[in-house]
């Protein structure tokens, strides 16, 4: 896999895990919706335990993101210093 395929690889994985998490904060918002559409102040059961579920589910992937970002910030700093170093050839 060379450089370019990395980034490529990289960013991919970036989107998807921003995808994972607006659709996590996406069904929350849905769950709260729902339950203020039928005058409740506050959520059941199920729907606390899976609202819960999903917020930690976006705070994990959150997290992961961080460490995606980092990566994708050394494959940039990489690929610089080849393009630098293919420049000086």
């Amino acid at each position: 896999m060379n450089i370019q395929q990395m980034r490529s690889s990289v960013e991919r994985e970036l989107s998807e895990i921003d995808s994972q998490i607006e659709a996590d904060k996406r069904e929350v918002r849905a769950i709260l919706a729902n339950a203020e559409a039928q005058g409740r102040i506050s959520l059941t059961a199920i729907e606390d335990s899976r609202a819960e579920t999903l917020m930690r589910s976006a705070e994990k992937a959150a997290a992961a993101r961080a460490r995606k970002a980092n990566s994708l910030a050394q494959v940039r700093a990489i690929e610089d210093e080849t393009a630098q170093q293919e420049l000086r050839l």
